[in-house]
């Protein structure tokens, strides 16, 4: 009998160039890792959903380091943004977020001004 109590263990350096659509929800949204955009190149629509039935909310806290592409040679550590490669997902029309995220005002302008920029 499979033991269910185990996660699942998810890489998210996936290469899928024809996903357009994801929609994900529950662990696989609140674990998502935006690292796995710089794979998808022709990603229109992404719907992030860690929103629950229950008072047991999910909150979560992105960092810019999330939005720093995979190949970056440049220090995890660096606070020097300009040395840093992100992530560019062009050709992302839409984005949703559903429960509670949390976005300082530096990371908006990295998240619409570096990386999503269609």
């Amino acid at each position: 009998m499979a033991d269910y109590r185990r996660r699942t263990l998810w890489t998210w350096d996936w290469y899928l160039p024809h996903l357009d659509l994801l929609r994900l929800d529950a662990v696989f949204a609140y674990l998502f890792q935006f690292r796995m955009l710089a794979g998808c190149p022709s990603l229109r629509y992404l719907e992030l959903n860690i929103s629950t039935l229950d008072s047991n909310s999910h909150c979560r806290t992105l960092t810019l380091q999330e939005f720093v592409h995979p190949d970056s040679s440049v220090n995890d550590q660096s606070d020097n943004y300009e040395q840093q490669v992100f992530i560019v997902a062009s050709s992302v029309q839409s984005v949703l977020f559903y429960g509670v995220w949390i976005i300082n005002d530096d990371l908006r302008e990295t998240i619409l001004g570096k990386t999503f920029t269609g």
